[in-house]
């Protein structure tokens, strides 16, 4: 990997509970200041209410286009940095 290399979307599926858990473990092992939570989407997709493994694959995208025409409004899913 790049040292300039900085990704616009991280998506990490699990739930609103693990997502602390999860983040505190990446900090302390790779050291906190070293981690950019900006990026980091979970629950990754939009809320479009749709269950099935299709309808959540198309929410993702979904998230991502919004993202790379710099939409905003679409970060309902994002969480508070950790």
């Amino acid at each position: 990997m790049a040292a300039n290399w900085k990704p616009r979307y991280v998506g990490m599926i699990g739930s609103k509970n693990n997502l602390p858990r999860c983040c505190k473990r990446l900090a302390s092992e790779l050291g906190a200041e070293r981690v950019d939570w900006s990026a980091l989407y979970s629950p990754v997709g939009l809320d479009i209410g749709g269950p099935s493994p299709d309808e959540i694959a198309i929410s993702i995208i979904g998230e991502m286009l919004a993202l790379h025409y710099g939409k905003t409004g679409h970060k309902h899913m994002r969480l508070p940095k950790p």
